[in-house]
C-alpha cells in the first residue's frame, strides 16, 4: 500500500544515504508545492461557494440538500472559471486523470491491460453512451458489448487526411483540424505525459468488447471531460450515424460544378 505513495522512497541505508535523503525531497518539492497552491485555491472556492448558496438556501428541509449539492457543482465551477487568469487551456486538460467514476463513460480513453504508456495502436475510445455502461447501485449495463475506436499514430493520421508538405504547412492546417475537434472520421487526441501518447481516435476502425470481458482485457487511463466528450461523441454522429453512400466520382462532379460557375 505504501509502495504506491507519490511521498514515500524507500532508500537503503549506506554511506551515501543522506544524500538520497536530501535529493528525494529536492523531487517532492514541487509536487509538494503545487499541491498546497492547488488545495489553497479548492478551500477558497469552496467557501465562497457555501456562502453564496446559503445565502440562497432556504430554512426548510431543503436546505441540506441544496447546501450540499448546489454547493458540490458551485465549487466545480468556481474552480474551472478562470476569471483574471484567463487562457487558453492546454490541451491534455481535457483528460480526467485518473478517471473518478469507475463505471465506463463514452469518450473514455481506455488501453490494452499491460499496454498504457506504449504506442498509439493499443488505445481505444469508448463509444458507446454513458447511460448505457452504468453498472452500480443494482444498475446492470443495457448493453452486451462495448462499442470502441481503435487509435493510430498521428503520421497514420495526417496521412488519411491528406496533410503534407513543410512542417509550417502541416502545422497551419493541423490547427483548422484541430479547432474544429474532428474531420473526417479522425479524431485528435491530446497527449498525456507518460500516459497517453500523442494519437488520434479513428472512428471507422471500430470493435465489439464484450462487457463481461472488458475490465480482464482492458483498464481505463482517462475519462475525456465536457465538452470534449460531446465533441466526441458528434464526431462519431456525423461519421457513423448518417446514410451509407457508394463511393463516387466526386472529382470530376466537383470539377463540372465549378466550370458551370464559371460559365453564368
Amino acid at each position: 500500500e505504501y509502495c504506491n505513495h507519490p511521498f514515500i522512497r524507500r532508500i537503503e541505508k549506506g554511506s551515501n544515504s543522506e544524500l538520497k535523503v536530501r535529493e528525494a525531497i529536492s523531487e517532492f518539492h514541487p509536487l509538494i508545492e503545487a499541491l498546497q497552491y492547488a488545495k489553497k485555491r479548492i478551500e477558497q472556492e469552496f467557501s465562497k461557494a457555501l456562502r453564496d448558496v446559503s445565502l440562497q438556501a432556504s430554512a426548510d428541509g431543503q436546505l441540506l440538500k441544496i447546501v450540499e449539492r448546489a454547493a458540490r457543482r458551485r465549487v466545480a465551477a468556481l474552480v474551472d472559471e478562470t476569471g483574471s487568469e484567463a487562457r487558453p487551456i492546454e490541451p491534455w486538460e481535457q483528460y480526467v486523470f485518473p478517471p473518478v467514476s469507475e463505471n465506463l463513460r463514452q469518450g473514455d480513453v481506455i488501453a490494452i491491460s499491460g499496454m498504457q504508456g506504449k504506442q498509439a495502436e493499443h488505445y481505444r475510445v469508448v463509444l458507446t453512451p454513458s447511460c448505457d455502461l452504468v453498472a452500480d447501485e443494482g444498475r446492470s449495463p443495457k448493453v452486451d458489448d462495448v462499442l470502441v475506436a481503435r487509435c493510430v499514430n498521428m503520421e497514420q493520421a495526417m496521412a488519411t487526411l491528406n496533410i503534407c508538405g513543410k512542417p509550417s504547412k502541416r502545422e497551419s492546417r493541423l490547427r483548422s483540424v484541430l479547432n474544429s475537434g474532428f474531420e473526417r472520421h479522425v479524431v485528435p487526441l491530446p497527449a498525456l505525459p507518460g500516459i497517453i501518447p500523442m494519437m488520434a481516435a479513428d472512428l471507422r476502425s471500430l470493435e465489439l468488447v464484450p462487457f463481461d470481458d472488458f475490465r480482464k482485457s482492458y483498464e481505463i487511463v482517462a475519462s475525456v471531460d465536457s465538452p470534449f466528450r460531446e465533441a466526441i461523441a458528434w464526431a462519431y454522429m456525423q461519421t457513423g450515424a448518417r446514410p451509407g453512400l457508394p463511393e463516387r466520382a466526386t472529382k470530376s462532379w466537383a470539377a463540372e460544378a465549378v466550370d458551370s460557375l464559371s460559365s453564368e
